[in-house]
């Protein structure tokens, strides 16, 4: 630890009260890829300590220099929040009548925004002028009084309401405050003036009871970013939520499964990432420099039982594998160091450190999931004064007693009723992370802890039961505990499905191959001596390389009909490069033919492609070919052009070089948008450069005649 420091070594736990130690320290995580490179996901999912604040910020801070973007951003404060509710209530205390009413105020108040910031834009002056109706709405929006937006949308509203009558219906309330004249203006300025704006919105658990009508407000706002959340749309929204709101409305909306559902990114931290985050913080804290390796950095402040990766292991023990856990449990750990006059933290310190932060952490749990999981609070009381490990009957006993008990309230003793058995309950408990189960394969515990669903069955088999580390001394479970007591954890994060869970352990174990089976590519000869082996190799790469957008992989399925393709593949894509193939070229099955040589005949290869491609093959298929240059040949590009011409159908050549290129990069990349990515600018080259008939511009010289 550098000489000096005091306080919290590692920066605050809260990314908005330590901008310095967030921007000096920050790490691109997937999730932040994914949001400022792609449109598919506009709603952010975490529990309280996971950086949704910290991914706002660097958003924030990665969109500000674009000069086409107008970035606005949305925190609305509890009594603003608790204004709205009142007024919602005038029409109605039904979830849907509310979540009606705050899809229209949302709406409203981001539109106003929009023009707001539009006015100060040079593009805008012209478009206004165009639309005396614009100016009209800018001109009320500007008179209402109030510090914030959300405080003059609260205002707007109950005006609006107070000026007429009690028989007001939502439809007149939309039509008094023209919603649908401002969306259609403010997208045609918008467009107009060749700009983009980004909405985002934080800080909207302030405020937040587990009700129906908190519940429906927000609801209203993500069916409000449903409307704009479309690649065409050049209003983007994007919309931070804690994990028990996002899984409040999914209990309350009747429509979540067809408006929200799927639209979600759920933050995920592993051990990998919480040790990168934390030794980036170590590398600023004590001037290192930034290729210092993570194991280094680490063993630089620790010592005894918690140095190396095993030690850091010890301590993720004691935390929910949330960014602010870990920096809250190693910033007190300095701290009693420091006491000590030691500037490298051990066993001790940590077992201290924790016993400081087991009660917050019981009590973040059992008020997030107050409203979905009403038993909770009664349910981990029960566990206090025990043991820290049972047998799956001994908690069934426990659980038993407490849903037979007296002392539960009205809406846990109705979820003891819904839920009927003890069994489901025990399930409830492990999707939260309050217990953790062994696994026999893994010789360890598993935890949920991000409060998804869980993907294993609590029954199958006689578990041995773990209640989560962080809470025993919380619930008293132990009169002392030492770190090497603590069981090893693995945090099995199912925001996943299964099948995707079993996917990704798939490919990483493809990664580890990936520099011999590149190596192998080079022992295949070229021509008709090589040809199988060479399309066993495409048949275990493709897979790899089309970052799992492409499922059922077969080769020669139709061996024995009169058109024999190569390899074909089922296109299973959400979003990306091959969704767009089947948007575009009605491709269902993907056709890839496989060729051993350098060169091609263009002529019979890409016409016998073309015969390929109709009914599910749609009208695009690739070649690969042996070729180390990536771009096609003169002649090639001739009859790619003449086909696509003539019958309207791509054939697309994937050369060795290209294909060996995206294979390597996977070895270094956890995700695979790289490759998807690589696809889609293969794409825009045929589409905007190669199919072109125009002249090339190139004369030949012709021979003169003898």
């Amino acid at each position: 630890m550098a000489k000096g420091i005091v306080g919290n070594v590692l920066g605050n736990d809260r990314a908005e009260a330590d901008q310095r130690m967030l921007s000096a320290a920050w790490i691109e995580t997937p999730e932040y890829r994914s949001l400022v490179s792609t449109l598919d996901h506009y709603i952010v999912v975490g529990r309280r300590g996971t950086g949704k604040s910290a991914l706002f910020l660097k958003l924030l801070e990665h969109w500000t220099p674009d000069s086409s973007e107008l970035l606005i951003r949305i925190e609305p404060k509890e009594q603003e929040v608790d204004g709205l509710k009142s007024c919602a209530l005038e029409f109605g205390d039904t979830y849907n009548r509310i979540r009606g009413f705050s899809r229209i105020v949302w709406r409203t108040l981001v539109l106003h925004e929009v023009l707001d910031h539009l006015k100060a834009h040079y593009r805008f002056t012209r478009v206004r002028n165009q639309h005396s109706n614009l100016m009209q709405l800018e001109e009320r929006w500007r008179t209402v009084q109030g510090a914030t937006n959300c405080e003059r949308l609260y205002y707007l509203v109950r005006n609006t309401i107070r000026a007429h009558p009690p028989q007001f219906s939502l439809m007149d309330f939309d039509q008094v405050l023209q919603t649908e004249r401002l969306q259609t203006y403010t997208l045609a300025a918008l467009k107009a003036s060749r700009l983009r704006a980004r909405v985002l919105f934080d800080r909207l658990d302030e405020g937040w009871v587990p009700d129906i009508p908190s519940a429906a407000v927000i609801g209203g706002l993500l069916l409000a970013a449903t409307d704009w959340a479309s690649a065409d749309s050049p209003l983007l929204p994007t919309v931070f939520l804690r994990d028990n709101i996002y899984r409040s409305i999914a209990e309350h909306d009747p429509d979540y499964s067809r408006n929200i559902q799927g639209s979600h990114l759920r933050l995920y931290w592993d051990e990998d990432s919480l040790l990168h985050l934390v030794c980036a913080r170590i590398r600023v804290a004590l001037g290192l420099t930034a290729d210092t390796p993570d194991a280094r950095a680490w063993d630089r402040v620790t010592a005894r039982k918690i140095k190396g990766r095993e030690g850091f292991r010890t301590c993720l023990g004691y935390t929910l594998f949330r960014p602010r856990d870990i920096l809250s449990l190693l910033n007190r750990a300095f701290l009693v160091a420091a006491r000590s006059a030691r500037t490298e933290i051990i066993d001790d310190d940590v077992l201290e450190a924790a016993k400081g932060i087991s009660d917050l952490r019981l009590k973040d749990l059992r008020d997030e999931y107050a409203v979905v999981f009403p038993l909770l609070k009664s349910l981990t009381a029960s566990f206090e004064s025990g043991k820290t490990e049972y047998a799956m009957s001994e908690v069934l006993d426990i659980i038993l007693n407490t849903i037979q008990g007296e002392e539960l309230s009205p809406e846990a003793r109705q979820e003891s009723a819904i839920l009927k058995t003890p069994e489901a309950i025990v399930q409830g408990l492990y999707e939260v992370g309050f217990i953790g189960l062994w696994d026999e394969a893994g010789h360890r515990f598993q935890f949920c802890h991000d409060g998804a669903s869980a993907n294993r069955s609590v029954m199958e088999g006689d578990h041995r039961v773990l209640v989560h580390p962080c809470y025993w001394m919380a619930l008293n479970c132990v009169s002392r505990i030492a770190l090497p007591d603590v069981p090893e954890i693995h945090d099995e994060h199912d925001a996943k499905p299964e099948k995707e869970r079993a996917k990704s352990i798939h490919l990483q174990k493809r990664r580890q191959a990936i520099g011999s089976h590149l190596a192998y590519l080079g022992k295949i000869p070229k021509g008709e001596k090589g040809a199988s082996l060479f399309e066993d190799w495409c048949l275990s790469t493709l897979p790899i390389v089309t970052a799992e957008q492409l499922t059922y992989f077969q080769l020669h399925p139709n061996r024995d009909g009169i058109q024999r393709r190569d390899i074909v593949a089922t296109v299973s894509a959400e979003s990306g490069f091959w969704r767009r193939l089947k948007e575009d070229y009605d491709v269902r099955q993907v056709v890839f033919e496989i060729k051993n040589y350098d060169e091609l005949s263009p002529a019979p290869e890409i016409r016998q492609l073309s015969s390929y491609l109709h009914g599910p093959y749609g009208r695009a298929g690739f070649i690969v070919t042996r070729s180390d240059e990536e771009n096609p040949s003169r002649t090639e590009l001739g009859w790619i052009r003449e086909i696509y011409a003539t019958q309207s159908k791509l054939c697309v050549l994937l050369p060795q070089k290209m294909v060996c290129r995206l294979l390597s990069k996977c070895r270094t990349e956890q995700a695979f948008g790289y490759c998807d990515d690589q696809f889609a600018r293969i794409l825009d080259t045929y589409e905007r450069n190669y199919l072109s008939l125009q002249h090339s511009g190139v004369r030949r010289r012709r021979k003169r005649r003898k």
